[in-house]
Order: structure tokens, then sequence, then C-alpha cells
């Protein structure tokens, strides 16, 4: 009965999902762009402040990771640098940075593989956030973030900031997450004086690992939009992990894969998908135990 129970409610949140929904932290990313930003009932160490902060117990000791992708001749780039840092076995609080540069992309670069023309323009995002993750027992941990976020566009900027809340939970039969992102902000102030408020993201996940498998799916919804996601973590041994995963199901779906590479001390990441805009992407991480 709990194993129907659960295959109705994953069910469920398949036939929800319709519409892409991303953050630029996701963007960044490299271990969540290969498991198509599904992993929202799993812990991810810093990189699940990105959409889920509860994540960051996962983290048994500091760690430190960067990501880096670049397209069109590097007129393209996204990057990313974090770490987290236990305080004791049960809190653990973290520190996250990206940036997405885009910098006068002529249009005869920017066609991808629907044929879609970039444009020529200079556009810069800038984000950072600060959390904290408790893990109030075995199976139930509870995170918040805190972040600020800046967007340029040639000689306009604008500027906000907001909260994040997460939590997770291991029913043993299944794992769920839970984040709601995007709360109590203040709206994107631009020098012109024109304000827009980025609207309230949630985010709701559950994953089931079996032997080496752990398969995920995950919705998120922005008002009345909502994308889905699937991703599957394969352990082939102790030191080594294929990843795989689509964004964005039912709608603009892109498809990605990834190995982690892990040698004691720091991994060696790597992702490789294909976006509808951007066509062939590659993106490069590393993160080190401290």
């Amino acid at each position: 009965m709990r194993r129907l129970g659960g295959c109705v409610v994953i069910a469920l949140m398949l036939l929800a999902c319709r519409t892409n929904a991303d953050t630029l932290l996701r963007q960044a990313s490299v271990k969540w762009y290969s498991v198509g930003s599904s992993a929202v009932s799993e812990p991810t160490g810093v990189e699940s402040m990105g959409v889920n902060p509860s994540g960051m117990v996962s983290a048994s000791n500091s760690q430190f990771i960067s990501g880096y992708s670049s397209h069109f001749q590097n007129s393209f780039m996204t990057g990313m640098v974090g770490t987290t840092i236990p305080l004791s076995k049960t809190i653990t609080v973290g520190l996250i940075g990206a940036i997405r540069r885009v910098d006068d992309i002529p249009e005869s670069m920017g066609q991808g593989l629907s044929g879609v023309k970039v444009g020529s323009f200079s556009d810069t995002e800038v984000t950072g956030k600060v959390g904290v993750a408790i893990q109030l027992n075995p199976n139930w941990s509870l995170g918040a973030a805190v972040g600020a976020y800046n967007h340029s566009v040639y000689s306009e900027s604008g500027s906000q900031w907001s909260i994040d809340l997460g939590t997770q939970y291991d029913f043993q039969i299944a794992k769920v997450g839970i984040s709601v992102q995007n709360v109590g902000q203040r709206p994107v102030e631009w020098t012109s004086g024109q304000k827009d408020q980025r609207p309230m993201e949630i985010n709701v996940g559950l994953s089931k690992t079996l032997g080496p498998v752990t398969g995920m799916v995950s919705a998120t919804q922005i008002d009345s939009k909502t994308e889905c996601n699937i991703g599957v973590m394969l352990e082939v041994w102790d030191h080594l992990m294929i990843t795989g995963g689509v964004q964005d199901v039912f709608d603009n779906w892109s498809g990605a894969v990834g190995v982690d590479l892990n040698l004691e001390s720091f991994s060696l990441i790597y992702s490789y998908g294909q976006s509808t805009e951007l066509g062939e992407t590659h993106k490069l991480g590393l993160e080190v135990g401290i």
C-alpha cells in the first residue's frame, strides 16, 4: 500500500508539470545540472542552497566547491563558488555565490538548436546566499538561507534580497523535500526607479534509493507555471558516480549526464547536456573537503 501511495504521488507530480522555472544558482551548478535540477529531496552539500538549504547537512566536514561553463566563444559564461562549514554534528552553515555574464553576443553566434537568435547585448547577473541547516534527527532536517541579487543590463541595474526555507524528511520508503524560495522579498529596484517583483518559487521533490541507484523527481512552481524534472544517480563504485537527468520534461525539455570522480580529499565533476537556446553545454566542477 505504501509503495502504491508513493507511485500515485509521483504520478500526480508528473501530471502537474508544464513549464520552465530556473534560478541563477541552479543554472551555474554542475551537480544539479547533471541530474536535471531534480535533487530537491536529496542532500547535495553546498549546492543545495540553490533550491533547498536543508540539504547542506550532508557535508560531514568543511567543503569547498566551484563550477564553470561557457558558450559562444566565452561570450556567455556562468560561474559558481561556495563553501560549507559544520559547526557541530547537527548544524552546518554555508555560503555560495554565482555569476552569469553575457558580453556582446553577435546574432550570428547566438543560434541554438532551435535556431533562436540571442541577439547582441550585454547582461550580468550576480547572486549570493548565506544559510544554515539543522539535523533535527536522523530522518529530518531543516534549512534557511538569505540571498542577495543584482542584475545589470547596459546602464541599468537592479537589486533585491530574499529568504529561502526548506526541509527534507526520510520516510524510509522514500525521501521527501519541500522548499519555498523568494519569501519576504523586496522588489527589484532599478536605477531608473522601476520596480519588478520576482515571483515566489515552491519546490517539491521525491527520491528513492535501491542499491546503487537513486531515482528523483521534482516539481517547481512559479506563479501558475510548473516545471517537472527527473534524475538518476548510479554509484558505480565508492569513488565513481554517474548521473543523468531531464529538466522541464513536458515543455522545453533538456537532458544532461555527468560523472563525479571522488578522490578522497577532492572530487572532479563533469556534466554535459543539450540546451535549446545554448546548444551543447559542458560544465566543470571541483569539490574539496577541508
